[in-house]
């Protein structure tokens, strides 16, 4: 019987007891996920980097809860989008922000950084459904998943990746938004699984430093009472 350093008895008094540990992923050949698919025709909101074209996958970069993504060493471009203006905002600028405390700030220098684009899917889109039953059928609560701190990334993204290799070949992800829950979020994977032209803008990129969007961020300042700066 291993008897509790005092390290472990002071992590756990810390821990929130609604937290809960993202289980080890399972083989991938014996998951099933539930699935969702996006019609055709569907618009959906990007907010990306004004570095990249708004049809443009990024390649493996940053810390996300789902990306950067890699299988069998290569790279998996991924595209993130959403439902909603304010979950494709919430979900990229806004992301890093707080839940609580006083640093709840967003720098006028990094939002200029971002641009906001209606995009529109070009054939229907297969995504494993990591909300609702589908977390369900995973074995999965929302807590192990989408409610994660950022430490716990790379299990989200081992998750990922599993799905990914899934015998039945999911082109994405598909979750309720954790910064707002009124949006879905969504991962499109590139490499062998949406092929260039799929996914492609529906109109012009604005940027969200500029009018007419600079007047919607600071409307969901105001809503979330986080301060923009500079």
């Amino acid at each position: 019987m291993r008897l509790s350093t005092p390290c472990e008895s002071i992590l756990r008094a810390l821990t929130p007891s609604d937290q809960l540990p993202v289980p080890d992923t399972p083989d991938p050949s014996f998951l099933d996920p539930l699935t969702y698919e996006v019609a055709v025709g569907t618009l959906l909101i990007r907010c990306h980097k004004l570095r990249h074209r708004p049809q443009d996958f990024v390649p493996c970069q940053g810390d996300g809860r789902f990306s950067p993504l890699v299988t069998q060493g290569k790279c998996v471009p991924t595209m993130y989008t959403a439902s909603s203006l304010e979950g494709a905002v919430y979900e990229t600028a806004f992301h890093d922000v707080p839940l609580t405390g006083l640093d709840r700030v967003v720098l006028m220098s990094d939002l200029r950084q971002f641009g906001l684009t209606v995009v529109q899917v070009r054939r229907n889109i297969r995504l494993a459904e990591l909300r609702g039953p589908g977390l369900v059928r995973l074995g999965l609560e929302r807590q192990q998943l989408i409610d994660t701190p950022a430490t716990q990334y790379p299990r989200t993204r081992a998750w990922a990746q599993a799905l990914y290799t899934a015998q039945n070949g999911i082109d994405g992800l598909i979750w309720t938004s954790r910064r707002d829950d009124r949006a879905e979020a969504l991962i499109l994977f590139d490499l062998d699984r949406i092929a260039p032209g799929m996914v492609v803008p529906a109109g012009p990129t604005l940027p969200l430093g500029l009018e007419p969007m600079l007047s919607r961020v600071y409307q969901m300042c105001e809503d979330s009472r986080i301060l923009l700066v500079g």
